[in-house]
């Protein structure tokens, strides 16, 4: 299987029996593939993996896409760190910022089902007729949607009123009486966020299609995930993966490696909704379907996660190619915990000066849990600290 390597630091054990000689380690970046990163927050898996990154921008022709939190990647890959042995960093990163889509290109039931994982499938049906058949009222004018779901019909009397003010829309038979109310006020705080909005047009957003194609030809992008908080909403997770839905049709010829910052935000858990049902977000399923269905294309992801139990359970598969795991005391509690007693037979790890050491395994080169390799990690060869900085100030 054709890989490519990148050196990420040296084996800690060798180093200690061997008194002092560092013996590189490599990971294998494949063809395709899983790479889950699992380390507690401040533990330095960014760290690492920007460095990883780097040095792949310089040695690897497949382009790299990076789904970016507050523009902290553009801003470390472009700085290099003196104090590496060998300072690098990203020349010409196509940086991707303010964007949104077009209310017809939520053009399927589903989608609208991501958006608003309650509704029901009629009602999601009915809002699908008015984004694509009803374009010719609302013209993506995002007020005008919003004046058409204002329109609802609740009664018979309502139904022939729409049908002669609406005649293109065949809304079919749902039930508005329950859900009008909190559809119409999810939908006025929605329409803000579509392309052609009064905020969007105030924030210089750009339409995705203008951008989606330049990420073939470029080496390297980030693209802000425009997730505001700690809990990304169902629309934020809809957009990313709406961009993933975009650049399917290109991954068999780009054959991209794409690293998810924080990726427990767009491929965690199902979450459940008010009606008791367990639904992944539009993003979660296109890294899913990516993983499962195209990966073999030549889809290689980099997951950061803080935990292991807060992504999605589909990745956490044990033919995954790697994870990469801190020794020290916050493993006391985890399962790995009887995994590295056996292997680590130094307790003095988590008191060596420097970057942290880390577990990594590697099932596709036959190096399974019960046989880790322990790393002492290279200084990072671009900026990595990240603590009080301001990513989106210029030089």
């Amino acid at each position: 299987m054709k890989y490519e390597r990148v050196e990420v630091g040296y084996n800690l054990v060798h180093y200690m029996i061997s008194g002092g000689e560092k013996k590189p380690v490599y990971i294998n970046i494949y063809q395709f593939g899983i790479f889950p990163l699992i380390a507690p927050s401040r533990r330095g898996k960014s760290a690492w993996l920007k460095d990883v990154i780097t040095k792949l921008f310089y040695i690897s022709r497949r382009p790299i896409i990076i789904f970016d939190i507050n523009n902290e990647w553009n801003y470390c890959l472009s700085r290099p760190n003196w104090n590496a042995e060998n300072p690098l960093r990203v020349i010409g990163i196509n940086k991707i910022t303010n964007y949104a889509i077009k209310i017809s290109d939520v053009d399927t039931p589903e989608d609208w089902k991501y958006i608003y994982p309650e509704m029901t499938r009629s009602v999601a049906e009915a809002l699908c007729m008015v984004a694509t058949k009803g374009w010719i009222y609302h013209q993506d004018d995002p007020d005008e949607f919003f004046n058409i779901c204002k329109d609802f019909p609740v009664s018979k009397e309502e139904m022939i009123t729409w049908k002669e003010r609406y005649p293109e829309i065949d809304l079919g038979t749902p039930d508005f009486t329950q859900v009008k109310k909190s559809l119409i006020q999810k939908t006025r705080v929605l329409k803000e966020r579509f392309y052609g909005s009064s905020t969007c047009e105030s924030n210089g957003t750009i339409y995705i299609d203008d951008w989606v194609d330049e990420i073939k030809n470029s080496k390297l992008t980030t693209i802000d995930m425009q997730i505001k908080s700690y809990k990304p909403d169902a629309f934020e997770c809809f957009m990313v993966g709406k961009i993933l839905e975009y650049l399917c049709i290109y991954l068999e010829k780009i054959k991209p490696i794409i690293v998810f910052e924080e990726g427990d935000y767009v491929c965690g858990m199902p979450i459940k909704n008010m009606n008791d049902e367990k639904n992944n977000t539009k993003s979660a399923d296109m890294i899913l379907f990516m993983a499962k269905k195209v990966g073999k294309k030549g889809v290689f992801m980099f997951i950061l996660s803080q935990n292991d139990m807060m992504l999605h359970y589909e990745l956490r598969r044990d033919d995954n190619q790697g994870l990469f795991m801190e020794i020290g005391e916050s493993d006391n509690k985890t399962k790995h915990n009887a995994w590295i007693k056996k292997v680590v037979k130094y307790k003095s790890f988590n008191l060596l000066k420097g970057n942290r050491p880390f577990l990594l395994y590697d099932t596709m080169r036959g190096i399974y849990m019960s046989d880790p390799i322990v790393i002492k990690t290279n200084e990072p060869c671009c900026t990595y600290e990240t603590q009080g900085v301001d990513f989106n100030k210029e030089d």
